[in-house]
């Protein structure tokens, strides 16, 4: 997990960089940015707040802010596996598709194969 912290608050963010120094990485390399308001970039955004939208809000405890991005973390990832695995199934699915278009048009020419002897 990488994250970044973008925040107006240099308080908050003096004390996210403590907590979350493990995980810190610059912004272009983040999976998560942690903020402390709404911004519109293209990285899903953790936001410690007290707005509707916010995560977490304030005050909070490091394990409680390292549990709440965990669980955006693994829903981020399973979101993206969910998605590959769509894909393997939209894959699969036209293979067998095209195994029973082939079926179809072998076992008519049997057919009529057989009803022509007769």
């Amino acid at each position: 997990m990488k994250l970044s912290v973008v925040c107006d608050s240099l308080l908050l963010s003096d004390a996210l960089e403590r907590f979350l120094r493990d995980y810190l990485t610059p912004y272009r390399d983040s999976d998560i940015v942690v903020c402390d308001k709404f911004l519109d970039i293209d990285k899903p955004i953790f936001m410690i707040g007290k707005s509707v939208e916010a995560n977490l809000s304030k005050p909070f405890t490091k394990s409680t802010l390292l549990l709440k991005i965990e669980e955006l973390y693994r829903a981020l990832e399973y979101d993206s596996n969910d998605r590959e695995s769509n894909e393997d199934i939209k894959e699969l699915e036209a293979k067998i598709e095209r195994l029973c278009v082939q079926f179809t048009k072998d076992l008519t020419r049997t057919i009529i194969g057989h009803y022509e002897k007769s």
